[in-house]
């Protein structure tokens, strides 16, 4: 609603409150007239009424004219406080978008973002892509003056990607979408978020067969009282924690400080980098409503079967490199990713020198502090290895 319009409704409601103070005023002066001694020696007491009506007519539209500036004013006043309040609780954040062969999906994450505000800076860096997403991103540039492209000259992968975006951002907080995803309308626009904040956890929701379901959510009201240390501790051992880099947006001048890059050539970058951010980090914030929607898309590469040793092979390596003594506050992240290979195990029977591979590092689930983690431990103390991994790699098989 515009300004003019506003200022009509307010008129409108103060309309009657001055008619009525107009007719009290008219009939108390005219009794005041017919009562009065000297009024009453005129002869022709209707000129003097009319005098009276024509009087009490400019004292209307004087009443109206001021009561009309008076909510002029307050409306003007207002508006200016609203517009300085929602400047004031912006956060100024740079969106980096890695963009390689996702088309189908393209149009719709870039307009989700560029909805948002125009004081966004949104920078997609295109990874060599060959199916026209380049094309698509260059169009938007082009109409868009806080869209930045970059183009890698050829494709690298997501991890480099993301660090191309950090270089070229900047503003004062980084916020990392993949380009199959999306944001929610107006969800920066309303961040009201503490500033100071090296992690802001975002609520996601999951975005599958045109249904929003809310996933993963932590409840702020659960670290009401805790230090920043006490909430990180027990955000890691959350149910509801998302490792996932979109949940998050994470000061830029703070991922500078500590040298915190995504880890390329390797499919376990959201993990390295997720541990990361958690060691170096000392104060955080919990946005309450959802921000990112995450698109179950069954082309995705962890979703497809024939990449399935890849992924076992990422989280071998990631879970030998960081099960030490150094990693205590993270391993019930750790034992949760332990359960998730054996799973991917239980599916590939024939890998035998993956299986002794991980069957030493069982002792992570005596570290389980989600329901699922748990429920592999205890099926693990009962029925031993090899049965726990027919047990999760048939209800894998079935997710």
């Amino acid at each position: 609603m515009n300004n003019l319009s506003d200022f009509v409704k307010n008129i409108k409601e103060i309309k009657f409150l001055v008619i009525a103070v107009f007719i009290a005023v008219f009939l108390l002066s005219s009794g005041f007239i017919y009562y009065f001694e000297p009024f009453r020696l005129y002869e022709d007491y209707t000129i003097t009424l009319i005098t009276h009506l024509y009087n009490s007519l400019i004292i209307f539209t004087t009443a109206f004219l001021a009561s009309s500036a008076v909510v002029f004013f307050k409306h003007h006043l207002s508006s200016k406080i609203e517009k300085s309040t929602e400047h004031e609780n912006h956060i100024p954040i740079s969106i980096i978008v890695p963009v390689y062969n996702v088309k189908e999906f393209l149009n719709e994450c870039i307009e989700s973002l560029i909805s948002q505000t125009p004081s966004c800076e949104i920078i997609l860096v295109n990874d060599a892509s060959s199916d026209g997403s380049s094309d698509i991103c260059d169009s938007f540039a082009n109409n868009y003056t806080n869209i930045k492209v970059i183009h890698h000259p050829q494709n690298k992968g997501v991890s480099a990607a993301r660090n191309t975006g950090l270089q070229y951002a900047t503003l004062e907080y980084i916020l990392f979408v993949d380009s199959d995803d999306f944001l929610l309308p107006n969800s920066i626009k309303n961040l009201r978020l503490d500033q100071k904040a090296d992690i802001v956890f975002l609520p996601m929701v999951r975005f599958s067969n045109e249904n929003l379901t809310p996933y993963r959510v932590l409840n702020p009201k659960d670290y009401d009282g805790l230090t920043d240390s006490e909430s990180l501790a027990k955000i890691l051992r959350s149910p509801s924690y998302n490792p996932q880099p979109g949940a998050k947006i994470v000061r830029k001048d703070f991922l500078l400080k500590h040298n915190i890059l995504f880890m390329e050539n390797t499919r376990g970058e959201d993990m390295y980098w997720t541990f990361d951010i958690f060691r170096y980090a000392k104060t955080v914030s919990i946005h309450p409503a959802p921000v990112y929607a995450y698109r179950m898309n069954p082309t995705s590469w962890t979703l497809n079967p024939a990449n399935k040793i890849s992924i076992i092979n990422d989280l071998l390596g990631f879970l030998t490199a960081n099960a030490t003594e150094d990693n205590k506050e993270f391993y019930p992240q750790l034992a949760y990713q332990y359960a998730i290979t054996l799973g991917h195990l239980g599916q590939m029977p024939d890998l035998i020198e993956h299986r002794n591979q991980i069957k030493p590092m069982a002792w992570l689930l005596e570290h389980a502090a989600d329901p699922k983690t748990i429920a592999t431990r205890i099926i693990y103390d009962l029925f031993g290895f090899n049965t726990t991994l027919k047990i999760l790699g048939f209800y894998m098989k079935g997710k």
